[in-house]
C-alpha cells in the first residue's frame, strides 16, 4: 500500500524513484503497479469517480492478497465509505439501494451488535446501524428502516453523504 501511495503522490515524477523501488521491492512494486492501473483506468474527476475507484481498489487489493496466499482485508465490508448519491437516489426507499446485514462488529454507543448497510450496486459498506435496544432481530425495525427514504435514514443516522450533480 505504501508503494501505491508513492506512485500516486509522485505522479509523473515516479520515474525518479522507480529504479530504486524496483530494486528494493520488486514483487510489491509489481503489485502496486497493477493496483495503480486499476484506479487510473477511469478518471478520478468527481466524488463519484473517487468513490468508485476506492471500491475497485479495495476489491483489487483483496485479490492481490489472495494471490499471495495472505488473508484479505475485506475493506468493502469493514470500511464505511461515504455514499455519493443523486437527488433521485436520496428520495428512493432504503430497500431500493441498500441491503442490511448482521455484523460481528459492536456499535460503540449502544454496545450491541451492529447492522451494516451495503450498497446494492458495489457491495460497499455505506452505513452502520445500532441494534435497537440490544434486541434480537426485530422485523418491525427492519421494515421501518427499509421503508424510509435514503435521505431520511442518513439524516436520522447523521451519516454524511455527497450529493451528485
Amino acid at each position: 500500500m505504501t508503494l501505491l501511495d508513492a506512485m500516486v503522490f509522485y505522479g509523473d515524477k515516479f520515474d525518479q524513484v522507480n529504479d530504486q523501488l524496483e530494486k528494493d521491492f520488486p514483487i510489491s512494486l509489481a503489485a502496486a503497479k497493477k493496483l495503480y492501473k486499476v484506479i487510473t483506468e477511469k478518471p478520478t474527476d468527481s466524488p463519484f469517480g473517487l468513490r468508485r475507484n476506492v471500491v475497485k481498489l479495495f476489491k483489487a487489493f483483496d485479490e492481490q492478497m489472495k494471490q499471495w496466499e495472505l488473508p484479505p482485508l475485506h475493506n468493502t465490508e469493514f470500511t464505511t465509505l461515504t455514499s455519493v448519491l443523486s437527488k433521485r437516489q436520496l428520495n428512493l426507499q432504503v430497500k431500493q439501494l441498500f441491503e442490511v446485514f448482521h455484523s460481528e462488529l459492536i456499535e460503540v454507543n449502544s454496545n450491541s451488535r451492529a447492522y451494516v448497510g451495503f450498497n446494492r450496486v458495489d457491495d460497499q459498506n455505506s452505513f452502520v446501524l445500532a441494534n435497537p435496544k440490544g434486541e434480537k432481530d426485530n422485523p418491525d425495525f427492519f421494515k421501518e428502516v427499509y421503508n424510509k427514504t435514503v435521505k431520511e435514514l442518513f439524516d436520522d443516522l447523521k451519516m454524511p453523504y455527497i450529493e451528485r450533480v
